[in-house]
């Protein structure tokens, strides 16, 4: 049988980059949630909160997609996409909404 893939390092640098990607967006959410709730904004802490939540989404499913590449690409089996950037790129617009709430809120 012939190797479909080259044995380089390819699909772990990818899952790192999804987990540095989910480990940044998880530490600003907590940050902002905690921000949120010095200021007692409720709409910014929802926001965080639901960007909380993305984030434990993407490494779910980061993880998850990492085993069945690996296991496609070493079966010599097509793989199909699992995952997109819509689950990081909704967390980061939830941060950034949250983000403003908080700086154009009332003082």
């Amino acid at each position: 049988m012939s190797q479909v893939w080259h044995s380089g390092l390819q699909v772990e640098r990818t899952a790192l980059a999804w987990r540095r990607t989910t480990l940044a967006m998880l530490a600003a959410s907590v940050v902002a949630l905690r921000v949120g709730g010095l200021y007692e904004d409720i709409a910014a802490m929802a926001l965080s909160s639901a960007s909380l939540l993305v984030a434990g989404v993407l490494a779910w499913r980061g993880r998850g997609r990492y085993r069945q590449v690996s296991a496609d690409l070493v079966g010599g089996r097509p793989h199909k996409l699992l995952l997109s950037g819509a689950w990081a790129a909704a967390g980061i617009v939830l941060l950034a909404v949250s983000t403003l709430l908080l700086l154009l809120g009332p003082a």
